[in-house]
């Protein structure tokens, strides 16, 4: 696949594993599920897999506010990806949500809610709805922000990693199909525990293993994530395959 943005972009070799800490010198090159000459690194200590060399954050931060994700996906699977086009897909999976964490939501129903990475705005907009929640999308894409806005949501176009609560603390936080994409999960997770209400709710879900991607700088395990999050102060609650046959979902507390 032709893709000139991520051709030109300048890269950064990752030589400390971002979960243990561990020096990392062994690196094996192939070819991601796009095409491009990419290599990846497993930690001897934990096990951790991540893409090594990768996109600068300067690099992937323009690749996805100026809209190079979106149109990456389009060449690759053939049809539009924008901010309505996925809004479908957005739905069916905000229902599976729902469902799937109602039997945890009774503590924090009427409470405040945070959707980290949260595109248009439909998966917290259905939270919303269902759990009387006041909520906040954190979401960098200028057109995806708008579209959450217009569905009378508290929008912050910003990524994860500048977010500033301000000093609030929510008491159910998000982090829908995200994780994989950021380059500091070590760093984000400690930042997310810190805007948890004491009594509050983290979601977290991940590509268990998968495919190698140019947008996905790391490759969770079961072990690895429980790693993570234990290590930034949670409690896992409930880990489980989320039924789409690619992603675990895993929900959190405050230890």
């Amino acid at each position: 696949m032709k893709f000139k943005f991520c051709e030109d972009a300048p890269v950064e070799t990752i030589w400390t594993c971002n979960l243990c800490g561990s020096s990392v010198s062994r690196f094996i090159g192939q070819k991601d599920r796009y095409g491009f000459p990419v290599s990846w690194a497993k930690c001897p200590e934990c096990g951790l897999m991540f893409l090594s060399p990768r996109m600068t954050p300067e690099s992937y931060r323009e690749f996805y506010e100026a809209r190079h994700y979106r149109k990456l996906l389009t060449e690759f699977h053939g049809k539009p990806y924008t901010a309505m086009s996925i809004e479908a897909e957005q739905a069916h999976y905000a229902d599976r949500l729902s469902d799937w964490i109602r039997p945890h939501m009774g503590p924090i129903t009427g409470g405040t809610a945070l959707d980290l990475g949260g595109s248009t705005g439909v998966v917290l907009d259905r939270l919303v709805h269902d759990y009387n929640l006041d909520g906040t999308v954190v979401e960098p894409a200028g057109s995806e922000a708008e579209r959450a806005r217009d569905r009378g949501l508290a929008v912050a176009q910003v990524p994860l990693e500048s977010y500033d609560s301000g000093g609030n603390h929510y008491d159910l936080i998000l982090l829908c199909q995200t994780i994989d994409h950021l380059l500091d999960i070590k760093g984000s997770l400690a930042k997310i525990r810190g805007w948890m209400a004491p009594v509050g709710l983290f979601f977290v879900d991940f590509v268990e293993n998968g495919p190698l991607k140019i947008d996905h700088p790391y490759y969770l395990s079961k072990t690895t994530m429980k790693r993570y999050v234990d290590e930034a102060g949670f409690v896992v609650k409930v880990m489980e395959p989320s039924g789409d046959g690619l992603h675990v979902n895993v929900l959190c507390g405050v230890a």
